[in-house]
């Protein structure tokens, strides 16, 4: 009798793989080396674009890497520890606010509670994501013009503060639809598993809406 299949625990090795992004990530986080060595030469605006050049840019590159091999698995750890590094500063503000494990804690519980809604849900959230994906866009276009305007005119930053708090909401929202709408992929991808999956590839957009969604509950 033949033993169990590539396809089996599916879900589970997918959540495996991305907790595992996380580990490395929040290690990461708590060491911020490279963070601290360029932060007094990068101003917010290049943060945040370097924060998307490495979001994007990163999980590119690392799909041209072959499925399952150990190069994949050692650019995936090295891209985690990256996001772990340019996280760094948000770690280090609510370790000295000492909020950091409640924010932890709640942004998991969130991200568990939404999981079990798209486990459960009948894919009635798949119809979203071209429109989520939309509302980002624009969200981080927003984002962009709002920091250039507090970087061009610094006294505008006070007069801004409530537009900032509304995107961070609206940005909590979009992840938090996310969060339930990748769990229904990850079903769809679950049923339709026939070879060797590649559960790098599978995790990344878990590990993208946990990471966006502990950033922006943080933020408020």
């Amino acid at each position: 009798m033949s033993g169990p299949g590539p396809c089996s625990y599916f879900i589970a090795k997918t959540f495996g793989h991305m907790a595992t992004g996380l580990a490395i990530t929040t290690i990461s986080a708590a060491h911020p080396i490279l963070y601290n060595a360029v932060a007094k030469l990068m101003p917010p605006i290049c943060a945040f674009i370097l924060w998307i050049v490495v979001m994007l840019g990163g999980f590119y590159i690392l799909g041209l890497f072959p499925s399952n091999s150990v190069a994949k698995y050692a650019a995936a750890a090295i891209l985690a520890a990256l996001i772990g590094q340019i996280s760094g500063n948000t770690y280090t503000r609510l370790e000295n606010e000492d909020i950091l494990y409640r924010m932890f804690f709640l942004t998991t519980g969130i991200f568990i509670a939404l999981l079990l809604i798209g486990l459960y849900d009948n894919q009635n959230f798949l119809s979203l994501r071209p429109y989520l994906f939309a509302v980002l866009i624009g969200l981080i276009l927003s984002e962009l013009v709002l920091y250039l305007i507090e970087m061009l005119d610094p006294l505008k930053s006070a007069n801004l503060l409530g537009l900032n708090t509304l995107f961070t909401f609206i940005s909590v929202g979009i992840f938090s639809l996310y969060s339930v709408v990748n769990m229904q992929v990850l079903k769809d991808h679950a049923k339709m598993c026939v070879g060797s999956p590649d559960y790098i590839n599978e995790a990344q957009a878990l590990f993208l809406t946990y990471i966006n969604l502990f950033q922006n509950i943080s933020s408020l």
